[in-house]
């Protein structure tokens, strides 16, 4: 049956000695998938409702980050930063996977530090009047999923909010740093290497590519880290 189970490479096989041959079974597996007439584009920002089995709804926002303004050095004073170390050997592995694919099918979840709740809790009290793209049970009582579209008034509002919140001297005084203090609008949650990959991915040809080329975007998922729906818990 059509699932993004034939779309991606688990990582427990990105060191196996038959993963050119997996790779290559999920891109053609992509370029089917097209020719059927499966996905339907859509252009815009998305409203995700995850709906959890305890009848809570974590929100989150499909939007795609210019690669531009991340740097995951340890350093990084970047707009879009890492919240973890990145390990540049699990990137390469990444990159034979992600050159060549038709389709984008990351799993990163970035992080707005958005205490007053102004870029992603004002879409739930409009969402009757957003279009629905899917909607959909999760398997093994993993709740359900939504996507609704964001209309034009929406997505300004959207991104009015989080141009407040990137605010150089409203992030400095919001941490109680130095007003000169870079900002961080965006913090890697989880899918670190996703990123760091597509990242990779555009450095190698931007030269060449030109400025407005996809390759310079990401597709991620923004929540904001105070949503009570967001439980963080320790890996290990």
């Amino acid at each position: 049956a059509p699932s993004t189970l034939q779309l991606i490479l688990p990582e427990v096989f990105l060191g196996s000695a038959d993963k050119p041959e997996r790779i290559a079974r999920i891109q053609a597996t992509m370029r089917r998938y097209l020719a059927d007439g499966l996905l339907r584009e859509h252009a815009g920002a998305v409203l995700v409702e995850r709906t959890l089995p305890d009848g809570r709804v974590r929100r989150g926002l499909m939007l795609e980050l210019d690669l531009e303004h991340y740097d995951y050095a340890p350093t990084s004073t970047s707009l879009i930063r890492p919240t973890e170390g990145t390990i540049v050997e699990r990137i390469a592995p990444r990159v034979e996977v992600r050159q060549g694919a038709e389709l984008e099918l990351p799993h990163i979840l970035v992080l707005i530090d958005d205490p007053q709740h102004t870029v992603i809790a004002p879409l739930a009290a409009q969402r009757a009047r957003f279009a629905p793209l899917y909607d959909t049970p999760l398997m093994l009582g993993g709740g359900r999923v939504t996507g609704l579209a964001l209309d034009a008034q929406a997505q300004a509002a959207v991104l009015q909010a989080l141009q407040a919140l990137g605010d150089g001297a409203a992030f400095a005084t919001r941490h109680g740093l130095p007003p000169d203090a870079p900002p961080m609008l965006f913090a890697m949650g989880d899918g670190n290497h996703s990123l760091a990959t597509a990242k990779a991915c555009w450095e190698r040809i931007k030269a060449t590519a030109g400025p407005d080329h996809p390759a310079r975007w990401a597709l991620v998922e923004v929540e904001n880290i105070h949503d009570p729906a967001l439980e963080f818990s320790p890996i290990h």
